[in-house]
């Protein structure tokens, strides 16, 4: 693939456990030289129940975890 969208509900300001799960899962390509997400595009969505579920909080999380891995955020274009 070219480019990954990562998605995750937010429950209490941040992604879901099932998410930060596979963002650990994924910690030995991070430490490794052979990153197999480098270059590659990246984008992200949220959702909570709440209005002020701090989905920004989650939305920064997700930019920074594609940032780890060498991937270039693509945001929309508002």
């Amino acid at each position: 693939a070219d480019a990954l969208i990562f998605g995750t509900p937010t429950y209490m300001g941040a992604a879901s456990a099932a998410f930060k799960a596979f963002q650990e899962a994924t910690s030995t390509a991070v430490m490794s030289k052979g990153y197999r997400w480098k270059d590659k595009l990246a984008a992200g969505f949220t959702n909570s129940g709440a209005h002020a579920g701090d989905k920004l909080s989650t939305l920064i999380q997700l930019a920074l975890f594609a940032a780890q891995h060498g991937m270039h955020w693509v945001n929309l274009d508002l």
